[in-house]
């Protein structure tokens, strides 16, 4: 299937947006060390059975008190509206990302479609509340990879190219180091994965989703978590990532469209052709 790029800008600086349009994602400075700390600390404060997993997104705890309060802290501290980097964009999901100790690898991926992508670009925040690097897993994307499959992608990602994944993982990789508090800001269609933490304290980042102020957010439910064949898309509120169990299906009425799964066709030539070349991990 052919899809555009949406035109409707994320960023009001210039730069900003030719960027995050070239590769598909910008690294910013974001947070100060107050900010740093307050969220360091209120992580602490607030445990949650989540991150007993090698990998714990905080979306996917059992509680949803917790799950709100996460996203509601989050915000607060981001206060987005006030920073403004962003063109009149609105919040719209959050939570802490945890790798323990010597686990946590995330594989390379896709995010779910969140809107429109014909017409919007929704950006998402991940912050390391640590410096971070290959040693306790630093993102590691494929710069301009938001430009492939742009097909509507499920709420339990699958990734359709595993065909590729020797390719991607022996050449395609530009690995992000970053310092505490800056936000590396991107598209969910992104290619992006990370190694494990291979160190003996945990990684935490902040993340968190904005979209367009007047884009409908979405819901793509799957008819199979694994091997998906037929999408409902639903329309939901802005509150459902917090307040619904996180990948169920919605409960709002009927889905506003029905759809095939499909992934836009892929070989390693159009792949090599698409994507840019990684950075120098020295220079990136």
């Amino acid at each position: 299937m052919s899809h555009t790029y949406p035109t409707r800008r994320v960023f009001h600086d210039d730069a900003l947006q030719a960027t995050l349009d070239r590769d598909g994602y910008v690294v910013v400075d974001f947070l100060n060390a107050g900010e740093i700390q307050t969220m360091r600390d209120w992580f602490v404060e607030h445990p949650d059975s989540i991150y007993r997993r090698g990998f714990g997104p905080s979306v996917l705890s059992s509680s949803i008190p917790y799950r709100v309060a996460v996203a509601e802290f989050i915000a607060s501290v981001y206060r987005m509206e006030e920073r403004g980097f962003l063109d009149d964009y609105r919040f719209a999901l959050a939570g802490f990302l945890c790798k323990r100790p010597h686990d946590g690898i995330v594989q390379v991926h896709q995010d779910p479609t969140f809107v429109d992508e014909e017409r919007y670009t929704p950006v998402q925040f991940w912050v390391p509340l640590c410096d971070v690097d290959l040693r306790n897993g630093c993102l590691r994307v494929v710069r301009g990879s938001h430009l492939l499959n742009r097909d509507l992608r499920p709420s339990e990602p699958v990734f359709p190219y595993d065909h590729l994944l020797e390719t991607i993982y022996a050449d395609c990789l530009t690995d992000v180091p970053m310092r505490a508090g800056q936000a590396f800001v991107f598209s969910p269609a992104l290619f992006h994965s990370s190694l494990p933490n291979q160190t003996d304290a945990y990684r935490v980042a902040a993340g968190a989703m904005y979209v367009p102020r007047e884009a409908q957010l979405l819901c793509v439910d799957p008819d199979d978590r694994f091997k998906p064949k037929h999408l409902d898309v639903f329309a939901v509120p802005d509150e459902y990532y917090q307040n619904k169990p996180y990948m169920s299906r919605p409960d709002y009425g009927p889905p506003l469209y029905s759809a095939p799964f499909t992934a836009e066709p892929l070989d390693e030539e159009k792949l090599r052709r698409t994507a840019r070349a990684p950075i120098p991990t020295a220079a990136a």
